[in-house]
């Protein structure tokens, strides 16, 4: 085979000969897993540029799109209606003469939560008590499949172990624990359902000081602290000295 490439000035330039190879047998493209009910988006990757792969959905052909080649997924949107749980997806791909297999289904499943976005304590606050902290977050998936039904807190000390950790339904919680004073701490929540686990970025706050240390007992005081450790409340009198 020999190639001419023309110039936009008229002139040409030959290239070749070159062998015509045979083609190997053309393999199916891959659908990357897991695809989540609820979205109109599935990635498919195929090795093969300039390959027309097509979509199926429970066997019924969907949509399609050029490959792009090695490396470079190739984005498909199911046109007509978001994926439901349990369909099945398939896709196949065509170049010149040579149509591909049908690749394995990708199951539907069912979504897994979003990441929570953590709300308080900001990011970095300082001068925290060390107990009765509220630490909330919002669910980017609320009212939707992927909507959280638990919330786990976990809070470690920085570049430490987990020191607290809590569970709850909603989006807030107080934990009754106390924390160390003066003492940076790192805090996330992991979201969960029945398609899974997502955790949140982590946040930072530090607590308050610990209180400054009571005042030396003066003797004077020792000796008011031990008088009236004696005095009796109940009869409101002083005790008789014995022998007296």
């Amino acid at each position: 085979m020999i190639v001419r490439v023309h110039g936009c000035g008229g002139a040409s330039q030959k290239f070749g000969p070159f062998d015509v190879a045979a083609h190997d047998d053309l393999p199916p493209p891959t659908i990357d897993e897991p695809v989540e009910a609820g979205t109109q988006w599935i990635t498919v990757a195929s090795d093969h540029a300039g390959a027309q792969v097509a979509l199926f959905r429970n066997g019924v052909y969907e949509t399609s799109a050029l490959s792009r080649g090695t490396q470079m997924a190739t984005p498909m949107l199911a046109w007509s209606a978001a994926f439901s749980l349990g369909e099945a997806l398939t896709a196949n791909q065509a170049l010149c003469t040579q149509v591909s297999d049908m690749s394995p289904a990708a199951k539907v499943v069912f979504p897994k939560p979003k990441a929570p976005l953590l709300l308080n304590p900001a990011s970095g606050a300082t001068g925290l008590p060390v107990s009765g902290i509220q630490f909330s977050w919002s669910d980017p998936g609320q009212n939707t499949m992927a909507e959280a039904t638990n919330f786990f807190l976990d809070i470690k000390e920085d570049g430490g172990s987990i020191v607290l950790q809590g569970q709850t339904t909603g989006t807030s919680l107080t934990p009754s624990m106390m924390l160390d004073h003066d003492t940076k701490h790192v805090w996330g929540v992991t979201a969960t359902n029945q398609g899974g686990s997502t955790k949140s970025l982590g946040r930072t706050f530090t607590t308050k000081d610990a209180p400054p240390p009571p005042p030396p007992q003066t003797a004077a005081l020792a000796f008011l602290s031990q008088l009236f450790a004696t005095y009796d409340l109940v009869n409101n009198l002083w005790p008789v000295p014995s022998g007296q």
